[in-house]
């Protein structure tokens, strides 16, 4: 082979590694070229990913702190309008004829004092009497107690429970110290507005003599509340 073939070769040769170089080299930028627009579409989807998650739990926030916002709210205004049945007043007055006194008759006065009417409204009231002292804890409804139907109770109503009778012998129990009286009751209704919640409002009260009961015009009886059975839902 002549030496210029050679020189020629070699040439070719050259020239044909410098091109794949050059191709090996651009194929390379671009590899990173797209590399590093993969790397960024990556990136820029995760942030998109994250920005979704952020709105996404900032929308259910917004719509949790609103259902309890909306819910206080009922809850405000059905506290604000439901019916609240309480007692009004113990009214007393001398059970008389022509013959004299024969004793005082007590009634329980219930009132609501609540916005709206009550729904299937009952209710009771009795004297219970017990030896010289009363115990702290017992049944607070007697067995086969009937109650009174009181149809609803409209807002800013009152209603009086039937009289009963405290007789002299009992007044005379009192006077002498060996008998103790309660006057307790209840009253069971619901609201209208919605809730089916069994409302339950319980009074109890001990008889105190402070004057003379004799006196046919005196109101002669205190009320002292017992420890326990006064409550109201």
């Amino acid at each position: 082979m002549a030496l210029d073939d050679v020189k020629v070769t070699d040439l070719v040769v050259a020239a044909l590694a410098l091109v794949i170089a050059l191709s090996i080299l651009r194929v390379a930028s671009g590899v990173g070229r797209l590399r590093k627009a993969v790397t960024q579409q990556a990136e820029d989807s995760r942030k998109v990913v994250e920005a979704s998650e952020k709105a996404a739990d900032s929308a259910w926030r917004s719509a949790e702190a609103a259902e309890k916002t909306v819910g206080a709210l009922r809850d405000t205004s059905e506290r604000q309008l439901r019916a609240y049945v309480t007692v009004r007043q113990f009214v007393q007055a001398p059970m008389k004829d022509e013959r004299g006194l024969h004793g005082w008759l007590l009634q329980v006065a219930w009132q609501n004092s609540g916005a709206t009417p009550t729904r299937g409204f009952r209710y009771w009231a009795m004297l219970r009497e017990f030896e010289r002292t009363i115990p702290e804890e017992f049944e607070f409804t007697p067995a086969g107690l009937k109650d009174f139907a009181g149809g609803d109770l409209g807002a800013n109503s009152s209603v009086s429970s039937p009289p009963l009778l405290v007789s002299p012998q009992l007044v005379a129990k009192l006077q002498d110290g060996s008998r103790k009286a309660l006057l307790l009751g209840q009253a069971d209704y619901q609201d209208v507005l919605g809730s089916n919640a069994p409302r339950v409002t319980r009074f109890c009260v001990e008889l105190v003599l402070m004057s003379d009961p004799g006196g046919a015009n005196a109101a002669p009886f205190s009320f002292t509340y017992h420890p326990k059975y006064n409550t109201s839902t």
